[in-house]
């Protein structure tokens, strides 16, 4: 279930394009224009924002590997990658809210 609604969603992340609750409804994953967006739950508003990442328009990976049956191909792939010289992940801020 997502939590807070859709319709709320939208009217706190602008150019929301994409979200996902955690079961428990403690972490909210939002995808904008031009970044994902990671906030902590708090029912019908958003927590406090804890994480982003931006990208540009053809980095994103599809959501279906994250999740059922595509996780093991998932972890198989990035390790293959690691193992050819993947870049070490970079933590960058967040950008700043409008």
């Amino acid at each position: 279930v997502l939590r807070p609604s859709w319709s709320a969603l939208t009217r706190q992340v602008k150019g929301l394009l994409d979200a996902f609750a955690s079961p428990g409804g403690d972490l909210v994953i939002v995808r904008a224009t031009d970044s994902l967006f990671v906030y902590l739950g708090g029912g019908e508003k958003l927590g406090r924002r804890i994480g982003a990442v931006p990208f540009s328009g053809r980095e994103i990976v599809m959501i279906q590997w994250a999740t059922g049956r595509n996780v093991g191909r998932w972890n198989q792939e990035i390790a293959a990658m690691v193992r050819r010289g993947l870049p070490a992940p970079k933590v960058v801020p967040p950008p700043k809210d409008p």
